[in-house]
């Protein structure tokens, strides 16, 4: 579990590891910047991306490309998309920027990770209470939630609050790791099936009070078949195999 600061961030349901399965690590930036990401093996085989309330337009964006999500470092010198990996990332470009995606996967993953970023800078609904996160689905029907709060002071600009400057600690580039503009999420308790982007300010509204950001380092672990179902299965194609050779002595 990592905290921001002692009276700053409070971080809960966040596990820490590393994955013990066969990882794919999505490379948005291959896919090329506007290319959307919703739909089933769009961007993995076995992942359906989609949006909770179907309003979303997610797509793939890279650093110094169109379409933008955000500008990072605050200032003269932004960058649009600043801040993100070379691998790229993805948001949410409709109007209403309602990130609000779903991951859904046919086999269930033991590790899931994702990184927020450029959180908190903009604050157009002018709110004080901001919370945000992902919620786990595990293949029981179980829910956890990892989420991120902070307070700030009521301004388009935030520059008070418990999350210190968020014109600083809410920029993809000049944040530091753990500050609401670079935060990563990372689940590795169960066997998961779903997962699903929350946000909540001022204790009511659903959306993200900061709009203009993006999410990038998805990984995901599937969970590997134990060695006597892999044995089983090897035993099924050997046995099919020599019945095919059965068959094709007794045609000839």
């Amino acid at each position: 579990m990592k905290t921001l600061a002692t009276t700053a961030l409070t971080t809960a349901g966040l596990f820490l590891a590393t994955a013990t399965a066969q990882a794919a690590v999505i490379d948005f930036a291959s896919l090329g910047g506007g290319t959307s990401v919703f739909g089933t093996n769009a961007v993995a085989p076995g992942l359906t991306i989609s949006s909770a309330s179907g309003g979303a337009d997610g797509v793939a964006l890279v650093e110094g490309e169109t379409p933008a999500a955000y500008g990072a470092p605050n200032g003269g010198d932004s960058i649009l998309n600043g801040g993100l990996p070379e691998t790229g990332g993805f948001g949410d470009i409709s109007n209403a920027r309602l990130h609000d995606f779903v991951f859904e996967f046919e086999t269930a993953v033991d590790f899931f990770q994702v990184r927020f970023l450029d959180f908190g800078d903009y604050n157009p609904s002018k709110a004080t209470e901001h919370m945000f996160g992902v919620r786990a689905w595990d293949s029981n029907g179980g829910t956890s939630d990892a989420t991120v709060s902070y307070t700030s002071n009521a301004a388009g600009n935030p520059t008070t609050g418990s999350a210190g400057n968020l014109y600083i600690t809410g920029d993809a580039i000049t944040a530091a790791s753990g500050d609401p503009g670079d935060v990563l999420f990372q689940f590795d308790a169960a066997r998961y099936t779903k997962f699903a982007f929350i946000f909540d300010s001022n204790g009511g509204r659903t959306g993200p009070s900061d709009p203009n950001i993006a999410f990038a380092d998805l990984d995901y672990s599937v969970v590997p078949l134990p060695a006597a179902v892999w044995f089983m299965l090897t035993a099924l194609g050997g046995l099919a195999g020599t019945r095919w050779l059965r068959k094709d002595k007794a045609a000839a």
